[in-house]
C-alpha cells in the first residue's frame, strides 16, 4: 500500500514568546488596547486574568526582532501599568533587592503565605529578615501591640492598619504588608466568607488599604489575597518599582 502521510518536518519554525502583566486594568479592556497593536506587529496574544485588575499576557511571534519591538510599543502605551515577566511577585522582589529596600509582613488568615511565596525567589534574604503570623487576637495584642478595643472588631481595616504599624515595630523594614479576614467557607463574627482586608505601608508612614470580596475555596482566597497585597505596594510607591 502507498503511505500517503506527510514526511516528518525536520526543521521546525522558530517561535519566540514573551510574557508580561498589566496592572490596574481588566482583561477585556487590556485586550481592546492590545489587539490593534498586536496585529500591526503580527503578534498573537493570549490572556489570563490573575486578579480583577491584573492580566497576564503571552505574546507569540516567529521573529524575535518583531517581538522586541512589540514589547517596547506596549511599554510606550501602558507605562507604569506594565510588569515584565509572568510573576509579579518576582518583579517586585527584584526591584526591592536592587534598591536594598526591606519588606516584612503581619499575616492572619494567610498564615505566612506572603513569606512563603517571597522565599521562593533567589536572593531574597537580602531584603527579607522575617515576618509575623498572628492568627489569634492574643498574639495580635502581644506581638503587634494592637489594643483590645481595636481587636473587638478584628476583621476590619482599622485592625489591619495597626497590624501594619506592628510590623514596623517588630522589624527594620521599608515596606510592610498586612492581611486579615475570613478565608474559609463560612461567615465569621458577621463577616462574609471571602472578605479580606489588606494593607501596605511605607517607612514614611504613607499607606493604602483595600477590602476584597473573593469567591472560591479557602486556599484560592488566600492566594488571591497575597497577590492583591503585593500589588498594593506598587500602587503605594510606583516610583520605587518603575
Amino acid at each position: 500500500s502507498i503511505d500517503e502521510r506527510l514526511p516528518e518536518m525536520l526543521v521546525q519554525p522558530k517561535t519566540n514568546c514573551a510574557c508580561f502583566c498589566l496592572r490596574d486594568i481588566d482583561e477585556d479592556s487590556a485586550l481592546i488596547l492590545l489587539e490593534t497593536l498586536a496585529k500591526s506587529y503580527k503578534i498573537e496574544i493570549l490572556s489570563t486574568s490573575l486578579l480583577n485588575n491584573l492580566v497576564m499576557i503571552k505574546a507569540v511571534s516567529t521573529h524575535f526582532s518583531t517581538l522586541e519591538s512589540f514589547i517596547q510599543a506596549v511599554d510606550n502605551l501602558f507605562g507604569q501599568k506594565l510588569i515584565l515577566g509572568k510573576n509579579p511577585l518576582e518583579f517586585i522582589a527584584l526591584r526591592l533587592i536592587q534598591r536594598e529596600l526591606k519588606i516584612s509582613f503581619a499575616e492572619s488568615c494567610t498564615a505566612g503565605l506572603c513569606a512563603t511565596e517571597l522565599a521562593t525567589i533567589k536572593g531574597i534574604s537580602a531584603i527579607f529578615e522575617g515576618s509575623v503570623v498572628t492568627y489569634s487576637n492574643r498574639l495580635k495584642h502581644e506581638w503587634l501591640g494592637i489594643s483590645d478595643l481595636v481587636l473587638q472588631n478584628e476583621y476590619s481595616e482599622k485592625c489591619v492598619y495597626f497590624m501594619l504599624k506592628g510590623a514596623f515595630k517588630t522589624s527594620a523594614c521599608d515596606f510592610a504588608i498586612a492581611i486579615s479576614g475570613v478565608a474559609g467557607d463560612d461567615d465569621n463574627k458577621g463577616v462574609k466568607a471571602g472578605t479580606i482586608f489588606i494593607g501596605a505601608m511605607y517607612r514614611d508612614g504613607s499607606f493604602l488599604q483595600e477590602t476584597l470580596q473573593i469567591k472560591g475555596e479557602r486556599n484560592f482566597v488566600r492566594h488571591q489575597a497575597v497577590l492583591a497585597s503585593f500589588m498594593l505596594i506598587l500602587k503605594l510607591k510606583p516610583q520605587v518599582f518603575f
